[in-house]
């Protein structure tokens, strides 16, 4: 039997952590999120409509069809926002601008 010291004590510990495995397992980008993103967002008004950074895959060099050749001094990278369920919301900016944007699965 426990002492009534530790049935006060027990909660609290273990609440917290119940708390986060909800908030960890909650998706963060949703379909509804996603619909407010508009090409021109910079990543850091993405992330607050999200509320989580996105992941970056660094600066890279890429083309997109239909888009002509971009001048080499351009900063190109490529952001993905992933859901513990695997959905996902992927943008890609050029000087640090929202181009293009696709959502897999998201709810």
């Amino acid at each position: 039997m426990l002492k009534p010291f530790t049935n006060k004590i027990v909660p609290l510990i273990i609440l917290p952590l119940i708390v986060s495995a909800c908030t960890l397992n909650s998706p963060s980008v949703t379909k509804a999120k996603y619909d407010q993103v508009k090409t021109g967002m910079t990543v850091s008004e993405i992330e607050k409509i999200i509320g989580k950074p996105g992941e970056s895959s660094g600066e890279i060099s890429f083309t997109i069809p239909g888009v002509p050749n971009l001048p080499s001094g351009n900063k190109q990278a490529i952001y993905q926002w992933k859901n513990p369920d695997g959905s996902a919301m992927t943008g890609v900016f050029v000087d640090d601008k929202l181009v293009f944007k696709v959502q897999v699965n998201l709810k």
